[in-house]
């Protein structure tokens, strides 16, 4: 074979590997597959592909610690996975995490479990785990720490309260008991014996406490209740001083209130009473008020049923007409003869009285001219109350001085008199016009 030959066959060759090549390569680039790698960077998904998942990359999250994420940060913190991210996770049952779980206590782990001990024995110390608190449960009887043996008794929890229980009948129980006295058992039996012989002493179980009841069936003195016979002066432990130092009163006791009696003696200057017909302030100033007001226009009195001071402005009386001066015709005129009153209804005068009116000569009666009834009463001239002095108004009377009782002469030095009287026929005030008049006969 030629040289030229073998080259055509290797040439041959060589195109037909190609051929064959290339239609291997198409044919396997035409089967489905993975790609090399999944890896999203993330430690915290699960990266894969299958058939299942058509030869397409996918990421599951992956929860809780895993390779590239578990690191510890510090005491009971802890990387783990958490949606996807990787995140510091406090853990849960680790000592340290400032939660008292279950399993866990003071001892155990004091960092996050309280001390629930309260320091008494008669109550079971508990913590909630659910609450995050401590609760304590009452106990009762026997425990640890209070069970301890006295005399007459024991210690023992009651509603968790620590207490001794006394044995009953025993002497040093603290509790007098029917057995028991003073005598017998001082320890738990108080003294009742108050030395006092008036008092009959014994010691009431029931109530707990001494009796010292008074002996009221005989006098005794010293029995705190004062009796008849006695006084504070032969008995001062059972009767009080009845004497008040006060010498206008009757000192006594009363048995039968049990209290002392002052009996106010009247009369007697220093009871405290202006006692009438018998004291004034002249003689009993301690009783009796000083009832001058210093005002010489008021009458002043003492009232010994209102036991008070009264100040009364008098009535008065004052001739007006004649003033002094006039000349009256003794016939067939009549002349004014007029007065005013004050402080008529203030006195025994306010409702009728009489306005008495007088002639007089050189300061003598010479007659009456008239009496007026103020009130109305038959006899007399009529006036109805408030016509004149009643209301301080002023009263006027006509006069004719021939028509008088008797009749009047011509003369000098005459005078009108004007009276107010009372219908006892006192004469309460009066008063004389000033100055003289005459009376002439034409």
């Amino acid at each position: 074979m030629t040289r030229n030959k073998k080259i055509k066959i290797l040439i041959t060759l060589i195109i037909v590997i190609i051929i064959i090549s290339g239609g291997v390569w198409y044919w396997y680039s035409q089967i489905p597959r993975c790609p090399e790698s999944c890896d999203d960077g993330n430690p915290c998904t699960q990266d894969f592909c299958s058939p299942e998942t058509n030869y397409q990359c996918e990421h599951s999250p992956i929860v809780g610690p895993t390779k590239g994420c578990k690191d510890l940060v510090e005491t009971c913190k802890q990387y783990q996975c958490v949606e996807e991210e990787c995140q510091i996770v406090v853990l849960a049952d680790c000592c340290g995490n400032g939660k008292c779980e279950a399993g866990e206590d003071w001892e155990t782990c004091p960092q996050d479990c309280e001390l629930c001990d309260d320091g008494n024995p008669c109550t079971q110390d508990i913590y909630s785990y659910k609450t995050g608190k401590c609760s304590y449960i009452k106990l009762n009887g026997k425990q640890p720490g209070c069970s301890a043996k006295i005399t007459c008794g024991s210690y023992i929890c009651q509603a968790g309260i620590c207490q001794i229980e006394y044995k009953s009948d025993c002497c040093g129980n603290k509790i007098c008991e029917m057995s028991e006295t003073y005598e017998t058992c001082s320890t738990d039996c108080p003294n009742c014996d108050d030395n006092n012989q008036c008092t009959k002493d014994h010691y009431d179980y029931h109530q707990h406490k001494c009796v010292n009841t008074p002996i009221l069936d005989v006098i005794c003195c010293g029995n705190s209740v004062c009796e008849t016979g006695e006084t504070y002066k032969n008995c001062a432990k059972d009767c009080p001083n009845c004497d008040d130092s006060n010498e206008c009163t009757k000192d006594s006791y009363d048995y039968y209130e049990q209290k002392c009696v002052n009996e106010i003696i009247v009369p007697c200057c220093g009871n405290g009473i202006c006692d009438e017909d018998a004291e004034a302030y002249s003689n009993c100033p301690t009783d009796c008020p000083n009832c001058d007001d210093n005002n010489e226009l008021t009458e002043d009195s003492f009232n010994y049923e209102t036991q008070k001071c009264e100040h009364v402005t008098p009535p008065s009386v004052t001739v007006i007409l004649p003033s002094g001066g006039e000349v009256w015709d003794i016939y067939g005129k009549t002349y004014e003869i007029s007065w005013s009153c004050k402080n008529i209804s203030e006195n025994k005068l306010s409702f009728r009285y009489f306005v008495n009116i007088h002639l007089l000569q050189n300061g003598t009666l010479y007659g009456e001219i008239s009496k007026i009834a103020i009130g109305g009463m038959s006899g007399y001239v009529y006036h109805t109350i408030g016509d004149g002095c009643v209301w301080r108004g002023t009263q006027t009377y006509s006069w004719n001085p021939g028509n008088m009782k008797g009749g009047a002469g011509p003369g000098d030095n005459f005078q009108i008199k004007v009276e107010l009287e009372t219908l006892e026929g006192e004469i309460i005030v009066s008063d004389i016009s000033e100055g003289y008049f005459s009376i002439i006969e034409p």
